[in-house]
């Protein structure tokens, strides 16, 4: 029996140990940035404490690997060029259907905001970014993390990067327009076609056709293209793909290609595209139609003579 009292207060003690030592140490806090993507959490849970842009945030996405940059084109001088693919940003959820289907990233799916990007950056001075923030929703602006381009898609408790200059949005266009395309905006809509009344709503003066020899008439003017190659017989892809027609210089159509690649295999069967550089390809001015472009945005750069804005076939904006 004495042998029983004996280790019954011996367990009692080692118990009252463990729960001394555990009430002695620190509770574990983490406001380091996170380089992997956290536990899973339901998206309510996951926008609850979400903080806002830090200096370690700042710090954290302006120092990762980019190929964004400026490029010169040929017959156009620097052109800023934005990849949607970009290491900074190529995992980022991107929904720019419904939330009802399954996610896309950035990387696989955000051709059209990055092409979007690199025209209105050729276009229109960095002050008009600052714009877009009237329109996101309940004028909130575009948060995103390290693993969505909004945070109701955060797959964890990251904290948020809040664009506040112009500076900042020029930097980051592509996430912020994708947020827009993607339901962060007054409308509250979500889809690629949102990005031709976009440019509305930023005084952008614009031209849509279907036609191409309108449009090369209009690259050959100065004017700068948005456009869709979007044909199973597209060099690009094998589905809708948003480029930026350039230049049209000494024979040759000059194409900023969001997709940042070295190789169009097995795409380009024809052998239309040349490669200058990764997202800068040319092909021969003859060889227009054989880039599957369905339609274009045509846009003229400030100071730049827009009689062709009269030319449009199915839309204008002035």
């Amino acid at each position: 029996m004495k042998r029983l009292i004996t280790l019954f207060l011996t367990l009692i003690l080692l118990i009252g140990a463990c729960l001394s030592a555990q009430a002695d140490s620190p509770v574990p806090t983490s406001t380091a940035v996170p380089t992997s993507t956290a536990t899973p959490a339901t998206s309510s849970a996951a926008t609850a404490d979400l903080k806002f842009t830090t200096e370690s945030m700042r710090t954290f996405f302006y120092n990762r690997d980019t190929v964004c940059g400026y490029i010169d084109v040929p017959g156009r001088g620097e052109m800023y060029y934005y990849a949607q693919n970009d290491p900074a940003w190529k995992i980022m959820r991107y929904n720019n259907i419904n939330e009802l289907r399954r996610s896309y990233s950035l990387g696989g799916a955000g051709c059209c905001p990055a092409a979007l990007a690199m025209l209105i950056r050729a276009v229109a001075p960095e002050e008009t970014l600052l714009k877009l923030n009237d329109f996101s929703y309940k004028g909130a602006g575009y948060p995103f993390c390290i693993c969505s381009n909004m945070p109701k898609y955060c797959t964890g408790k990251h904290e948020r990067f809040l664009p506040e200059t112009k500076e900042e949005f020029a930097h980051f266009l592509p996430i912020v327009l994708s947020a827009y395309l993607g339901g962060n905006n007054d409308s509250r809509q979500i889809g690629n076609s949102l990005a031709r009344a976009l440019l509305a709503r930023l005084d952008i003066p614009f031209i849509y056709t279907q036609k191409s020899e309108v449009a090369l008439d209009a690259l050959k003017n100065g004017a700068v293209i948005f456009s869709n190659s979007g044909t199973t017989m597209s060099p690009f892809t094998r589905s809708g793909h948003y480029v930026v027609l350039a230049s049209c210089y000494e024979g040759y159509i000059y194409v900023l290609d969001p997709y940042y690649r070295d190789s169009y295999e097995p795409f380009d069967k024809g052998n239309v595209l040349e490669i200058i550089q990764p997202g800068l390809v040319r092909a021969k001015e003859e060889n227009m139609k054989k880039l599957r472009i369905s339609g274009f945005v045509i846009v003229y750069p400030e100071g730049v003579n827009a009689d062709a804005l009269s030319q449009g076939d199915d839309s204008v904006h002035q």
